[in-house]
């Protein structure tokens, strides 16, 4: 396993931890067990694969995929139930500061709203369609990721989905905000012209978590918690980052993306600030890692007994 993956696998079981405590000092009521194996289900393939070829058979080319498969599937049910406790501390909302930055940058949510729903219905029928499709990017760049041998890149990808998708859940929870439908209240009539995937009653978890009638915490079926700042921003960049360098797929993914990030205000009900600060929280996590990763390296190389069986590659 290389360093990185390592490293993953520490913040992983910390991040558990911590959910674990906070859960149980809180008196939240966690899921039942049958929901963290329908969230992580394919572990029972990857897990042991990445076992066998690490310590069995050793083969890197295998063992590393497998790996990143299985650490990004551990991370996804406490990064959920963190998000959930984060949003049951209800500090005050933000909105009206966030309305305001975008005010001061000359952004108006409202009149990009109506702009959108003067155009042809289709226009906002392919916009919930491109800002639902990020999960379905995920899957194709890390099967283009995995078969192309661009491993590093792999791993790359999960280092950073796992840093920021803390990091936003921790910001969210002390700055929340309830989303710019909720604050700007935009009426039926535009409401039901764009049908955003982002709505009216969407953030119902949010609200129950934060007057406390909402105790049992979810893995299946959670709705919306972190409005800023905003995770699709981030990962659609990310996306774009991790395929740096592969020709046309790079554009494909870029063009890709940046329909994601586009989409954000209308179907994510996203104000502009939570874009850009998507985009901010990017860029230092990507140069903490950069500054860290040689470091890392150090540290994990001195406590192994012996060198890494799975190195990076590119």
């Amino acid at each position: 396993m290389t360093f990185m993956l390592k490293f993953n696998l520490l913040v992983v079981s910390t991040l558990s931890l911590v959910v674990a405590i906070l859960g149980f000092r809180g008196g939240y009521t966690f899921p039942p067990a049958e929901d963290y194996l329908v969230a992580t289900l394919p572990i029972i393939l990857s897990g042991p694969l990445a076992l066998f070829y690490t310590f069995v058979r050793p083969d890197k080319t295998i063992a590393t995929p497998c790996w990143s498969i299985t650490i990004y599937l551990l991370f996804i049910p406490p990064v959920l139930l963190f998000g959930q406790l984060m949003g049951g501390l209800n500090y005050p909302l933000v909105d009206a500061n966030l309305a305001a930055i975008d005010s001061a940058m000359g952004f108006d949510w409202m009149e990009y709203m109506n702009y959108f729903a003067s155009l042809p219905s289709w226009t906002s029928e392919f916009s919930t369609i491109l800002y639902k499709s990020t999960n379905q990017l995920v899957f194709l760049i890390a099967v283009f990721l995995i078969f192309s041998g661009r491993h590093r890149q792999l791993v790359e990808f999960v280092t950073y989905f796992i840093l920021t998708g803390i990091l936003v859940n921790l910001i969210s929870g002390f700055l929340p905000a309830a989303t710019a439908y909720e604050y700007f209240k935009p009426g039926a009539a535009l409401y039901e012209k764009l049908s955003p995937v982002v709505g009216e009653g969407y953030m119902v978890d949010f609200f129950a978590l934060r007057d406390g009638s909402m105790r049992e915490l979810k893995i299946i079926g959670a709705t919306g918690i972190v409005s800023f700042p905003s995770f699709h921003t981030i990962l659609a960049l990310l996306l774009i980052y991790v395929v740096r360098g592969c020709g046309l797929f790079s554009w494909v993914v870029g063009i890709w993306g940046l329909g994601i990030v586009a989409t954000t205000p209308v179907d994510g009900s996203h104000y502009l600030t939570d874009v850009i600060g998507g985009v901010v929280l990017l860029a230092i996590t990507i140069a903490a890692v950069r500054w860290l990763e040689p470091r890392l390296e150090r540290v994990f190389s001195s406590t192994a007994s012996k060198p890494e069986l799975v190195p990076q590659q590119q």
